[in-house]
């Protein structure tokens, strides 16, 4: 052994493998820190060192057998072919060998210090929570198929989900992180846009049973990597997974996230159900009837693999409720079947796992009333305080009471989490169209538009704010344009119905009609309606209530309106208004005239009571709006202040009012499938005679005509 070592000092094997150590440290160093400034691949690290690494050996058994020597490279001969008084082999060589790994070692450790000045290798330093906000991104799909952007888009969410249980940090909700899918836009934009610190991008491919992720944790402010990992696990251990880099990321960011214990295994049933599950929920969100078809019968497919999962069950559930034609909803199968279906779910759901908020945002979405609705959304937020389903419903619950401002902050606080949500943005801009402040609501959908683009939604959504603005010859031609262009959209097609209704092409208006009541009305089958609409009067269900305005709207105006009042049977005049909703509809004044023919004088009282308080909290928070002072005008003649019911009438329509109302709800854009006519309102019957309310008349149909005109409609009246 002494003569191994000796051998190995003389033949200079010490000098070579330390020179090459020194190099390998030092050209470490720089391709650590170009990796990240570059955002290059985490293998790429990984392989310079292998390739270090795999060359030592090699360079070792080099330096055994030669040298080199006066620049010549020689063999180096063996002790026992030498004299016994031979030197080491030694020259110039290994003098400049010496000065090259001193340098080398000195320049590896300049390297190595830099780092803890630019990049973090897991320093303790403290970060400030207020400034940390992190970005998920949706995941990218790595299989050579690319056909599992579904499962790649899911794992994010998940992992988004995990995240923003975290009340330290300030997570981007998933609808603006992944209007960035695609789009191949830098950093620095995303920064810009979403104001965050930090962005979280990855990719996934699963494969023969296995899941593979790669995460990256990118510092917006230099787009320099944080962190990154490529982890691979058996499908079975998908959620542990999943929780295992929401640890490390909340870890980065100094955050506080700790689930209450590690996700356990599942079986390949179980990961299999959850495979559905994310493909289904990727459908659901098209909210096309074929989609949602297919998704309800892939959710069918796990609930059998995965009984007791409460994220399936209620996914289920909500799938029964959207194919449903109750009035929030998009299909045309019974909703009182679809709800029975779908509560039988989320009480399963709810027994397994009664932490789970989306089933209460489920049960709040097909609550009969609204004091129902907001108190399962109550449940909903105290067990996830950032759950934006929750949160922008609860405004829309506000707004359907007339308490704008607390809608405005629920809203507001939807948009501190998700600021691009396509939604929240609508109803925020239907709200301000309501207070007035055209401004504003003219402000926010150019906002997200200069994100996601033309989307069908954002084109709608535009339309119908042309619409409540008066600006109905607009809307009718943007969304014949839009329907022309093959656009599916529901939203689409109320708009351009309500545009024909409005300007009274009651036929055309006919065949976009969306249910049997609304066609039964519109072709003035009101016995017909009446049958149709039962079920909806008996129950006094929320989400049916556009069946109770149109086809009472229609029996006041027909003289029938004992018919009315025999289908609403006893009334208490806030829990009617609680069950119609909306900024007041127009069946509420013809309601009262109902109740006055009747002699039930005490209980239209109270409605008018209702509908001033309404009135008055809306007028203390916004600016004059044509269709409140419509409203205005119809309170102030049923309460005998005709004077001033007049000039309120004769105001909204020199501000633009044409029959349309201010809400987004499709069950309140038919305003009246009967007429929009002033003359035709039952408050204002009173008022035929006389020749100020004629002269105002005048007014509204020369301003529905010129709209006509406009639209490349006859002149009508």
């Amino acid at each position: 052994m002494h003569w191994f070592f000796s051998e190995l000092k003389r033949r200079g094997v010490f000098r070579v493998g330390a020179a090459y150590l020194a190099t390998g440290w030092f050209l470490t160093e720089p391709i650590s820190s170009l990796s990240q400034a570059f955002h290059l691949p985490p293998w790429l690290l990984t392989a310079a060192l292998a390739a270090l690494f795999a060359g030592f050996p090699i360079l070792l058994v080099l330096a055994w057998l030669f040298e080199i020597k006066d620049g010549v490279i020689r063999r180096i001969e063996p002790r026992a072919a030498l004299p016994e008084s031979s030197p080491s082999p030694k020259g110039n060589f290994d003098r400049r060998l010496t000065a090259y790994t001193i340098i080398m070692v000195v320049l590896a450790a300049c390297f190595f210090l830099a780092g803890f000045f630019f990049r973090d290798f897991n320093s303790e330093k403290s970060v400030d929570p207020a400034r940390v906000s992190i970005a998920v991104l949706p995941f990218t799909d790595m299989s050579p198929e690319r056909n599992q952007d579904y499962f790649a888009e899911g794992v994010a969410e998940e992992i988004l989900n995990l995240l923003i249980r975290d009340s330290s940090l300030k997570v981007v909700g998933r609808t603006s992180a992944w209007a960035f899918k695609n789009r191949n836009e830098d950093i620095a934009a995303i920064r810009t846009v979403l104001k965050v610190s930090h962005v979280l991008e990855g990719g996934v491919r699963m494969a023969n049973g296995m899941v593979r992720i790669t995460v990256r944790l990118i510092d917006a402010n230099t787009a320099r990597n944080v962190w990154s990992e490529e982890l691979t696990r058996p499908m079975t251990d998908i959620f542990a997974l999943q929780d295992e880099i929401g640890r490390a990321v909340a870890q980065r960011l100094r955050g506080t996230f700790t689930p209450t214990q590690a996700a356990a295994a599942v079986s390949l049933a179980e990961a299999e159900a959850y495979d559905l599950m994310l493909a289904a929920r990727q459908k659901m969100r098209i909210r096309t009837v074929p989609e949602m078809e297919a998704a309800r019968d892939m959710l069918q497919r796990a609930v059998k693999l995965a009984p007791n999962s409460a994220p399936i069950l209620t996914l289920l559930a909500e799938s029964h409720l959207l194919l449903s034609n109750g009035g929030y909803f998009y299909g045309r199968e019974p909703y009182a079947e679809a709800k029975a279906q779908a509560k039988a779910l989320v009480d399963k759901a709810q027994a397994i796992d009664p932490s789970n908020s989306p089933s209460y945002y489920l049960m709040a979405l097909a609550a009969p009333t609204t004091t129902g609705a907001r108190a399962q959304l109550e449940r909903a937020l105290a067990i996830d305080p950032k759950d934006i389903l929750s949160l922008n419903f609860m405004g829309i619950m506000y707004q359907s009471e007339g308490a704008l401002d607390k809608a405005l902050e629920a809203f507001n606080q939807v948009l501190s989490v998700d600021p691009l949500y396509l939604p929240t943005n609508m109803n925020l801009a239907y709200a301000y169209t309501a207070l007035g402040h055209d401004a504003e609501a003219e402000a926010v959908m150019p906002r997200v538009q200069a994100v996601y683009g033309d989307l069908p939604l954002i084109r709608s959504s535009i339309e119908l704010i042309k619409l409540l603005r008066g600006d109905i010859a607009g809307a009718l031609a943007a969304s014949r344009d839009a329907a022309a262009n093959a656009d599916g959209s529901l939203r689409n097609q109320a708009v351009l119905g309500a545009a024909l209704l409005l300007l009274g092409e009651r036929t055309q208006a006919l065949g976009l009609a969306a249910s049997e009541v609304e066609r039964a009305v519109m072709s003035g089958q009101l016995d017909k309606a009446v049958d149709l609409a039962r079920a909806s009067f008996a129950s006094r269900d929320r989400v049916q209530r556009a069946d109770i305005a149109l086809v009472g709207d229609a029996l006041v105006r027909a003289g029938r309106g004992n018919d009315f009042l025999r289908l609403l049977g006893p009334l208490e005049a806030e829990d009617f208004a609680a069950t119609l909703g909306g900024d007041l509809p127009m069946v509420l004044p013809g309601l009262v005239v109902a109740l006055r023919a009747a002699s039930r004088e005490t209980e239209a009282a109270a409605l008018l009571a209702v509908m001033r308080k309404r009135l008055n909290a809306i007028d203390a928070l916004g600016r004059p709006e044509p269709y409140r002072a419509f409203l205005w005008a119809q309170l102030l003649a049923l309460e005998g202040e005709n004077a001033e019911a007049l000039q309120r009438l004769e105001w909204a329509i020199d501000a633009g009012w044409k029959g349309q109302m201010n809400w987004p709800d499709r069950t309140y854009l038919y305003v009246s499938a009967v007429s929009t006519d002033p003359a035709q309102f039952p408050a204002f019957t009173q008022f035929r005679t006389q020749p100020d309310f004629a002269r105002i008349r005048d007014k509204f149909w020369i301003s529905l005509n010129a709209e006509r005109a406009k639209a490349g409609l006859a002149i009508k009246r």
